[in-house]
């Protein structure tokens, strides 16, 4: 894929969310803002599938920016109308040959597996990748409730306070905090600090919506407890210190179950 493909992308995505979810799932700020990470080369890290017509009607990304790529990450969609006729298997045999370029980046104990994703009640998505040898290996969930009253002021833990990133701007302090929050978390894989910070870096600056006054601290003394990283989204609220069972939680609505594939 190259830039010039964006608009047709994002098309054909938001056609597969309407047939999956029922609404758009993206745009092209979004698709753009991924493009441009740090470390991804949408030349040799993507592919488009066109009709005759110049009509995008699949695309693919293979993501193993981390280091060391012991879990690439492939996102792929195929236009509904175009469901069913090899497109979806042609993108996937592209996928697993790039994915090999991860392989001599490992250890060589390491196993490198491959994840995909879809909405649990897609059929076509769950059909192609079990057709592969993939097994389902997690489910994911959005969650939403419908605010028709004033939220309660949330009750902290004596001497914990709560500030914003724009009150204390340590992107290092948030980013540590996170890896620390979620280095017991189901496939969790530590990665070079300087390197992510340059994507988060990336994501922030070229992110219109970005707001600091979104993202929530909380703090005991000068250590960061718990924060919400919005990213234009309402924040997701990270527990880090896990002897602490009071706060306030916030969660990205949406609404649908993902499931989680892999293939070793």
């Amino acid at each position: 894929a190259t830039m010039n493909d964006l608009a047709g992308v994002v098309e054909m995505i938001n056609a597969c969310a309407h047939a999956m979810i029922g609404k758009p799932d993206t745009d092209k700020f979004e698709v753009k803002n991924d493009w441009e990470t740090p470390g991804f080369d949408i030349t040799s890290s993507t592919r488009v599938v066109c009709a005759p017509d110049g009509q995008i009607v699949g695309f693919i990304a293979v993501w193993d920016l981390a280091d060391p790529p012991v879990q690439p990450w492939v996102f792929g969609r195929v236009h509904p109308e175009f469901a069913g006729l090899g497109v979806g298997t042609c993108l996937l045999d592209w996928a697993e040959q790039r994915m090999e370029q991860a392989v001599p980046r490992v250890p060589p104990e390491a196993r490198v597996t491959m994840r995909c994703g879809s909405f649990s009640g897609y059929e076509p998505a769950k059909q192609l990748f079990q057709e592969r040898g993939m097994k389902l290996t997690r489910h994911f969930w959005r969650m939403a409730i419908e605010l028709d009253q004033p939220i309660p002021e949330p009750v902290w833990p004596e001497n914990i306070r709560v500030i914003t990133f724009a009150d204390q701007p340590d992107l290092t302090a948030v980013y540590r905090a996170i890896e620390d929050a979620f280095k017991d978390h189901w496939g969790f894989v530590a990665s070079k600090e300087e390197e992510e910070l340059k994507r988060w870096r990336h994501w922030i600056e070229s992110d219109e919506a970005y707001d600091p006054a979104l993202w929530f601290l909380a703090m005991d003394g000068d250590e960061i407890l718990k924060n919400g990283p919005g990213f234009g989204n309402p924040p997701v609220a990270i527990l880090n210190h896990r002897r602490f069972t009071k706060g306030m939680y916030f969660f990205s609505a949406a609404g649908a179950r993902l499931v989680f594939l892999s293939r070793s």
